[in-house]
């Protein structure tokens, strides 16, 4: 491959700017990878070319513009170069941006090495705190009916905008009021008030044990999810057996959905928000703030929190969103 079609000879990053110098044959092989999405800079070039401005926003909080703003300047250097100049501004915090050359690309494979399982006591506080929460001998979470309710829960239905997973909402609500006396409600933390009165059941079945891997140093449960997030939750301090496997070396291949509709992601992000009551600017706030968390989001809201699930209830009943109506939020 000729050295001015590799990805380091045509992108200089520093800090939030990256600057773009790209041959006008190579703009359709290189891909915006966005969260867990794959796109092509060239939809975030043509709404650049379709707009009066030189910079226009193509996902949340991140900025594609020209890098000569003087339009006759501009055509000229492209034209002597025979490469195009952008700019591109990444104030967005929370999520992850990368910038990628489809010629270059490589699949990496997932890779497992040797492994072991015992039966072993641990203390949940060194767990990740647990995802995918649904059902279960619990019933389910009712954070995360909650959080699902309002649409931050991971990606909407239409395949959009990841707002946040599951275990980011529990670590985020866990000193908050309101959703602790959500969680007390719960059958996890009647089991909890159990295992603290007469102390974790021994002599459970394999089938009911706590099951765990271990992979790069790091904790993560696949059965019993339930308990061990309410003994996090809750500060349980006591060893805890548990049926662990532990992978010497794990390498996990990161999965991206190829998407073709930039936009869509965009207004997904604001509507929801803005449906919240959440004004936009509150939204870009938080967006470049890499600390921020739901609670940052729902704090900025006209409504509280029991407003929100009501109004999000009566939108899933009787809403249906027109395309105007998202121009409209976005204007």
């Amino acid at each position: 491959m000729k050295s001015k079609y590799l990805l380091k000879k045509m992108v200089y990053k520093k800090r939030d700017i990256v600057k773009l110098k790209i041959p006008v044959e190579m703009e359709w092989f290189i891909d915006v990878c966005f969260q867990k999405s794959r796109f092509k800079l060239i939809e975030a070039i043509s709404k650049l070319e379709r707009s009066n401005s030189y910079e226009v926003e193509f996902l949340p909080c991140i900025y594609i513009g020209y890098r000569y703003k003087h339009k006759k300047l501009r055509s000229f250097i492209d034209t002597i170069t025979g490469k195009h100049h952008y700019i591109i501004r990444i104030l967005n915090k929370k999520d992850s941006f990368v910038l990628e050359s489809r010629l270059e690309r490589k699949e990496m494979p997932e890779e497992k090495d040797k492994e072991s399982s015992d039966i072993e006591d641990l203390d949940p506080r060194i767990f990740r705190q647990p995802s995918r929460l649904g059902g279960g001998e619990c019933g389910g979470c009712p954070i995360l009916d909650f959080f699902s309710r309002l649409g931050l829960e991971e990606k909407g239905s239409n395949g959009d905008y990841y707002f946040w997973d599951i275990a980011d909402l529990v670590e985020a609500t866990e000193k908050e009021d309101f959703f602790l006396d959500l969680c007390k409600a719960s059958q996890c933390y009647k089991t909890y008030e159990s295992i603290v009165e007469n102390g974790y059941n021994m002599h459970l079945d394999q089938s009911k044990s706590i099951t765990v891997d271990v992979k790069d140093g790091l904790y993560e449960v696949n059965e019993g999810k339930h308990r061990i997030c309410v003994m996090k939750r809750f500060g349980y301090n006591h060893r805890v057996p548990m049926y662990v496997t532990r992978y010497e070396r794990y390498v996990k291949k990161e999965i991206l959905t190829e998407s073709s509709d930039m936009e869509q992601v965009l207004s997904a992000c604001y509507t929801r928000f803005v449906d919240l009551g959440i004004p936009m600017d509150a939204v870009r706030k938080h967006l470049q703030n890499p600390k921020a968390t739901v609670m940052d989001y729902l704090n900025s809201s006209e409504y509280s929190y029991e407003e929100m699930y009501e109004r999000r209830s009566n939108q899933i009943m009787s809403r249906v969103m027109h395309p105007s109506l998202i121009e409209d939020v976005l204007s």
